[in-house]
């Protein structure tokens, strides 16, 4: 797999792409030659269960059990591929277009799949004979810039929810689309999105949880460049807790160095860690209501972050509130390159998609107890 134009571009889209000021330029770090087995956490076991795939940015399961991943780095031909429960490959949907798709969100048994690339949200759906027909566009023109539409996910509501990222470090958007979570009727053909909340940088990725509460990874800013004057410095990652009409705070809490973006956030992650894919386990991985979530990595100067899996165990307070403990780092970087994904099978075992081209099953050790 050629990573050499995917991994800089794709980075630019997280917003951890080399900064104009050298003080706080960060590339991604390369990924070791060879990778090895996954480290399990301890009570687990980690095993690379696919291989071979091409810059892939997203993964769901289907209810019937079948695995979509989408390959959607830029600069190479992008495709999402479809794999029956035994992992053997059954479908691939060829995608068109330029730039990173970083969208992926599939509808029942596969019956309607769509995918987010720069832009725009198409639409294919499944044909006897297991092909798909499309795309069908569903949402276009979305603006992009530095950041691009992102992670999709189906609310309890009917609604599609997606990322709509900023298109810049820190500056005042033009178009009031920008640096939102947007929502669209998911039985529309041709719905016409609407704002559901603000100031998010770049909303990676979006998941309810069982209890239907919308949350999301938001990159922080750099403060790089002549457009993030007045930026006092960077911004850690956040996990939000995403409400209707709610403002998130950026760009203006980040000039201001005001208490509004940190007091919204569900938890606060590593700084420069590049938090990306999330998913809400109801338990199955054991340790009660928990988010995993994957964070890229990247290299500030001498100081690498990220390149692992976290944790965050969530629960309510005694008025019912929604509170979140610390972030605790749950695997990697050993046997990790730059893991993007997550997702809960239908075995319970959480599944990590590395942007190196493979997926790593983590699932209970042998004794099958919690630990």
């Amino acid at each position: 797999m050629s990573a050499e134009v995917g991994l800089p571009l794709l980075a630019a889209s997280l917003a951890l792409a080399a900064c104009a000021k050298p003080d706080c330029a960060q590339t991604p770090p390369p990924p070791p030659a060879e990778l090895g087995e996954p480290a399990a956490p301890e009570g687990y076991q980690a095993t690379r269960v696919l291989a071979g795939l091409v810059e892939p940015t997203q993964l769901q399961f289907d209810s019937a059990g079948k695995l979509f991943v989408l390959e959607g780095g830029p600069g190479l031909p992008k495709a999402v591929r479809v794999f029956a429960p035994d992992l053997r490959e059954v479908s691939r949907i060829p995608l068109e277009g330029e730039g990173e798709a970083l969208g992926l969100l599939v509808f029942g048994a596969g019956e309607r799949v769509l995918v987010g690339s720069r832009g725009r949200i198409d639409g294919f759906r499944a044909e006897a004979g297991g092909g798909f027909v499309g795309p069908e566009p569903w949402v276009t023109d979305l603006p992009n810039g530095e950041h691009t539409n992102d992670g999709m996910a189906l609310g309890p509501d009917g609604f599609v929810y997606f990322a709509v990222g900023s298109t810049c470090d820190v500056c005042d958007e033009v178009d009031p689309r920008s640096a939102t979570v947007m929502r669209a009727a998911a039985d529309q053909s041709a719905p016409v999105p609407e704002v559901y909340a603000r100031g998010l940088r770049n909303a990676y990725d979006l998941a309810f949880t069982d209890g239907g509460v919308l949350l999301a990874t938001d990159n922080g800013p750099e403060c790089c460049g002549d457009e993030a004057a007045g930026c006092t410095g960077p911004g850690v990652d956040r996990l939000l807790e995403i409400r209707r009409d709610e403002d998130y705070g950026w760009p203006r809490a980040y000039r201001e160095r005001a208490t509004a973006a940190p007091a919204l956030a569900l938890a606060e992650l590593p700084l420069h860690g590049g938090a990306t894919g999330l998913v809400a386990d109801d338990g199955a991985m054991c340790g009660g209501p928990s988010i995993f979530l994957t964070l890229w990595g990247t290299q500030h100067g001498r100081t690498e972050a990220g390149r692992s899996v976290y944790r965050v165990r969530l629960g309510r307070d005694e008025l019912g509130v929604l509170v979140a403990a610390p972030p605790e780092s749950f695997m990697g970087p050993s046997g990790l390159g730059h893991p993007i994904d997550v997702a809960i099978g239908p075995d319970g075992a959480l599944y990590v998609l590395d942007f190196e081209g493979s997926v790593v099953r983590v699932a209970l050790n042998a004794a099958g107890a919690c630990p």
